[in-house]
């Protein structure tokens, strides 16, 4: 199962996990805002999941990179927050990870 995380956890970055889960992938979430975390866990749980395995996970940390495979980043649209995200996702995402963004536009 591929390890996968999801740097931000809008409605972008939540329905890129949930993608990602149906797909197979062992998801993560990373969202440091606490009340985004728990939208996106009651997101979740209201889903209709084929298995519980499935559900994505929830995280309010960047550590939760160390091990991934696959990194799509779904900050928002913020040049400098995305400059900073990128910066630390560098500093602790796998060398052999598969690095992505979703971005749409930037001013």
């Amino acid at each position: 199962m591929i390890q996968s995380v999801v740097v931000g956890g809008g409605i972008l970055g939540g329905g890129i996990a949930v993608s990602l889960a149906l797909a197979g992938h062992a998801v993560t979430v990373v969202e440091p805002n606490e009340s985004a975390r728990a939208r996106l866990k009651t997101h979740f749980a209201e889903h209709r999941w084929p298995s519980q395995a499935l559900v994505p996970s929830v995280a309010a940390e960047l550590q939760a990179l160390a091990s991934a495979e696959l990194v799509i980043e779904a900050a928002p649209e913020d040049v400098e927050l995305k400059r900073d995200v990128w910066r630390r996702i560098g500093a602790i995402a796998p060398e052999i990870a598969i690095l992505a963004t979703n971005t749409s536009s930037l001013d």
